[in-house]
């Protein structure tokens, strides 16, 4: 389990694993890191040592940011992201503010399609920000849930199989009612959630059209 607490200007990152520390201890021993759900990688020197808690009785505590006049900055190579992040101070720092469902890293996909030139991020409403924090929320919410990727599986099999065989359910369309419910219509980008299943359907009619004029 991961939780988050401001504490000392520092936000505290509290892990809990199923089974105790015990062989987190043991790495931080033998000098090495660990991977928190593919998101966080601590070494010994992150551990938050002033903790009013009793590491052995609530997990373990390490320093994922310091405050920085009205932003906590938060540590790039924990996060491994090669730009600066820096979050408003009065933002409740959140578990799904960095890891998708499946354990994907929110920052490092950012990172990953980032300009190399863009050195920094500030997410907040203070009038220095770069990044609004209404639509970073908005960010988060548009990585794909596990209904949202069940339904987009169920669709693509279907737009294969339908050519040869006769199927249950109109997959395509439960899936883009799905996503008409979840997205908004005043999303500018709207299209782009469909560009990669629309492109499979035409080529699919395309080949059916050519083989029926043959």
């Amino acid at each position: 389990m991961i939780k988050f607490r401001k504490e000392n200007n520092f936000i505290i990152l509290n892990y809990t694993p199923q089974g105790g520390i015990d062989w987190i201890l043991n790495k931080f021993k033998d000098n090495d890191t660990i991977s928190i759900s593919r998101t966080f990688t601590f070494s010994k020197n992150d551990v938050y040592e002033d903790s009013n808690e009793d590491i052995f009785q609530s997990g373990i505590d390490f320093i994922v940011a310091t405050l920085d006049k009205n932003y906590y900055k938060f540590d790039s190579d924990i996060l491994s992201i090669e730009f600066n992040l820096y979050i408003e101070k009065n933002i409740t720092i959140k578990r799904e503010f960095f890891i998708t469902y499946n354990t994907i890293s929110i920052f490092h996909k950012i990172d990953n399609i980032l300009d190399t030139s863009q050195k920094e991020i500030f997410i907040g409403s203070h009038e220095d920000s770069n990044f609004p924090f209404a639509s970073f929320e908005r960010l988060v919410k548009s990585f794909p849930n596990s209904t949202e990727l069940k339904h987009y599986a169920n669709a693509r099999i279907d737009l294969i199989i339908q050519e040869y065989l006769e199927t249950e359910k109109n997959s395509e369309e439960i899936y883009q009612a799905y996503m008409n419910k979840k997205i908004s219509f005043n999303d500018e980008n709207i299209l782009s959630y469909f560009s990669s299943y629309e492109t499979d359907k035409y080529t699919k009619i395309l080949s059916k059209l050519k083989d029926m004029l043959k």
